[in-house]
């Protein structure tokens, strides 16, 4: 526990610096040539790049040479867990499509313009894919898999999702409201369900993935506060409980009502289905 206690402080004490690296360079690019999105745009790379790689490097340091074990046992395998990929993928679309129509249908939002960029869409692509595939390797894969080698399943699952919460709580606008908060520690635990019975971290990057890249870059709501240049410019008027507000869709009741139901039904299904392949995995690591 130490070890990892270590780990994560060195992880954050990374995101912090990033985080103040990006607002220097924020000052120090106003009144420049470039425009103002441009620079929240490679702001944002930066930040993540730094993260995101400090936690791959971060990762395969403590796991070969602390953890004496290969990164690939974290949980890379594929045979056996593409439909958990998959699932896990089109859930986060039904999540985000229905939420996104309830706002609809009670005229809480409405789409204004459409635009195809295909550089800010490959973009927005590639730092969605860095973020799910970073948050996923570092929560579920290495604290989540090392906590529970010491401590029940669901205690791990617990601490790892604050431990996830805490990461966010500087993100812009996370302090407007308490729903956003307790929103990501859902998420963070439904995103761990099928990680405390597979092992396997295919279903937690497919949808991290597909949530992130759906909501913002196609439908134009904000990413846990982050505003990316999004396929359909979008209008929400009516209560920031049900609409988000500033931190986008994931700041709302209606986010969390769904991250809820969905987190139910996979403790309901591993319940009632435990996987031969989950107990497989548990005598090989």
């Amino acid at each position: 526990m130490l070890f990892i206690a270590f780990f994560f402080l060195l992880m954050k004490g990374v995101q912090t610096g990033a985080g103040e690296l990006l607002s220097l360079l924020e000052k120090t690019s106003t009144g420049k040539d470039e425009a103002p999105n441009a620079i929240l745009q490679s702001s944002i790379w930066i930040n993540e790049g730094i993260t995101g790689m400090s936690v791959l490097i971060g990762v395969w340091v403590f796991r070969v040479f602390i953890d004496k074990k290969t990164v690939g046992s974290l949980g890379f395998a594929w045979h056996g867990f593409a439909g958990h990929a998959w699932t896990g993928f089109w859930s986060a679309l039904a999540m985000v499509g229905a939420g996104t129509l309830v706002l609809m249908a009670f005229k809480y939002l409405s789409f204004t313009d459409a635009g195809f960029d295909i550089v800010s869409l490959i973009s927005n692509l590639g730092l969605m894919l860095l973020v799910a595939f970073a948050e996923e390797l570092l929560f579920r894969g290495y604290l989540l898999n090392n906590m529970m080698q010491s401590m029940d399943k669901w205690l791990a699952l617990v601490i790892s999702a604050l431990l996830f919460v805490s990461v966010h709580l500087g993100n812009p606008n996370a302090q407007d409201s308490i729903i956003p908060m307790i929103e990501i520690f859902v998420g963070g635990i439904m995103l761990g369900v099928n990680y405390i019975y597979t092992k396997n971290l295919w279903f937690g990057i497919f949808l991290h993935f597909g949530w992130n890249f759906f909501m913002g870059p196609v439908l134009g709501y904000e990413v846990s506060g982050l505003n990316l240049k999004p396929i359909l410019t979008q209008s929400l008027s009516g209560p920031n409980l049900w609409t988000g507000g500033s931190f986008g869709f994931e700041g709302s009741i209606l986010s969390l009502i769904l991250n809820m139901l969905l987190t139910a039904s996979l403790v309901f299904f591993y319940e009632r289905s435990p996987l031969k392949t989950s107990k497989m995995l548990y005598l090989k690591n």
